[in-house]
């Protein structure tokens, strides 16, 4: 266990413990500090609070003086979970670290969360979980940073249409019927238990296909993505291809005025996972609401590109914009 992070239960679900992990601040220069809330990628199907950590991000955060909390959240289609529980998860996740006071693990020193300086963080899904936290966490986070979120628009063929061709990130197209996938779709996936952690799994070098996903729920998304159903799994309603009155709440282009808080939107522009457009599209959304938005397309990049080897040389001028961006309005 690293002496600078915590691991808390956040919530319980049934026999299901939600859980975070706390990086305290490297020094608390006040009885309060600020936090940032970061939401991992992973489609919403699979990951933790430890997968696609953002390394770059968490030090430079605590070597400011800012807490660093990397929460779960439940993943669909475990028993039954939809992007209305996640929706619940976001929530619960800022009533819990808002004005909660923490003890430092290495130096026993307390401090206390202040409720009124958080700002949530995400990258793909957890750019969405990011926006949702926008719309209706309480308390209400002052600044949002999205890399590469999904959730900009929904109602694009890249959700709502089947796929012939190869779409995403040149890998081929799965098999439905393949026995991995069998409980991890309709109706079979409603009896399974519900996650709130699923860990990336990759086969051994010994394997036929080393390096391939071990864990079937890395190419779940993908897989929906491919059928066109996406948004069923997500608002947890058949044949979704539009915004209804039962899933407003899940729709962050639904759900934009000039409350929400200030957002940093960086997106690659050969994304294929999460195409560009989304964030484009929520950035012309924000700035028509009168919202503040600043949006950052970085040429030539595919999704996840902020963790490529040497990311640091390649990225380093934008992961200091983001800093900055998040210490002006946590820290002043």
């Amino acid at each position: 266990m690293d002496m600078d992070c915590s691991t808390l239960t956040y919530k319980h679900v049934g026999q299901v413990e939600v859980k975070l992990d706390l990086y305290h601040p490297m020094q608390c220069l006040s009885p309060t500090v600020p936090a940032i809330i970061y939401f991992h990628g992973g489609g919403l199907t699979v990951g933790d609070r430890k997968s696609w950590f953002p390394k770059w991000l968490q030090t430079r955060a605590v070597n400011a003086g800012i807490a660093f909390v990397s929460a779960d959240y439940r993943l669909i289609p475990s028993g039954g979970v939809t992007g209305h529980d996640i929706l619940q998860d976001v929530k619960d996740v800022f009533a819990f670290v808002g004005g909660r006071q923490f003890t430092h693990e290495s130096t026993g020193a307390k401090y206390t969360i202040d409720g009124d300086s958080l700002a949530a963080v995400g990258t793909s899904s957890g750019g969405l979980c990011a926006y949702l936290a926008a719309i209706h966490a309480v308390p209400q986070p002052k600044a949002i940073v999205s890399m590469y979120g999904m959730g900009g628009d929904f109602l694009t063929p890249h959700y709502l249409e089947a796929k012939k061709e190869i779409f995403f990130r040149g890998r081929e197209l799965l098999d439905p019927a393949d026995p991995k996938f069998k409980d991890l779709q309709h109706p079979a996936c409603l009896t399974t238990s519900s996650l709130s952690s699923s860990p990336l799994e990759y086969c051994p070098p010994t394997s036929p296909t080393p390096s391939y996903p071990a864990n079937p729920r890395m190419q779940l998304t993908r897989l929906y993505l491919q059928l066109g159903v996406f948004l069923d799994y997500y608002t947890g309603e058949p044949n979704t291809t539009a915004i209804e009155d039962g899933n407003t709440s899940l729709f962050p282009q639904a759900n934009v005025s000039s409350s929400w808080p200030p957002t940093l939107l960086i997106h690659g522009d050969q994304d294929t996972a999460v195409p560009v457009g989304e964030s484009k599209n929520l950035q012309r959304l924000l700035l028509e609401a009168g919202a503040y938005s600043e949006l950052v397309v970085v040429p030539g990049c595919e999704h996840s590109f902020d963790y490529v080897q040497g990311n640091e040389e390649q990225f380093g001028t934008i992961f200091e914009q983001v800093i900055s961006f998040l210490k002006e309005r946590l820290c002043t």
